[in-house]
């Protein structure tokens, strides 16, 4: 093998295992990037993470603050809640929500899994 050649294939040597471990890299990071909780909303400042039936909002209990960070749920509507909350005393059910103005099938669906009642 010519001193030209050998020269040749370590250079291809060389960049084919960095490609490789690099590869490697992408792969391992790819990863642990798959199972951070995948974010549910539109705007960065609503983003709420995916919640199960225990981390979910107590109606019952949560503030204007908290409310106001569920997803189709803004200062206004919050606001509403808490009002119905202290006029018709603690929410016995979820679907009560819908008996607020502004909250109806397509809001209730994306915030039902986000609360819940204690």
């Amino acid at each position: 093998m010519s001193r030209h050649n050998k020269e040749l294939y370590m250079k291809t040597f060389k960049y084919g295992a960095i490609s490789l471990v690099l590869a490697a890299l992408v792969g391992l990071s790819s990863q642990s990037w798959a199972k951070q909780p995948q974010i549910v909303g539109k705007s960065p400042s609503k983003q709420v993470a995916p919640v199960n039936e225990i981390n979910a909002l107590d109606l019952n209990q949560a503030n204007l603050k908290q409310l106001s960070q569920l997803p189709g749920i803004g200062k206004t509507r919050a606001m509403a809640i808490i009002e119905y909350r202290e006029q018709h005393g603690p929410f016995t059910s979820k679907e009560q929500l819908m008996k607020i103005p502004g909250i109806g099938k397509k809001t209730y669906a994306k915030i039902e899994p986000e609360v819940r009642i204690k």
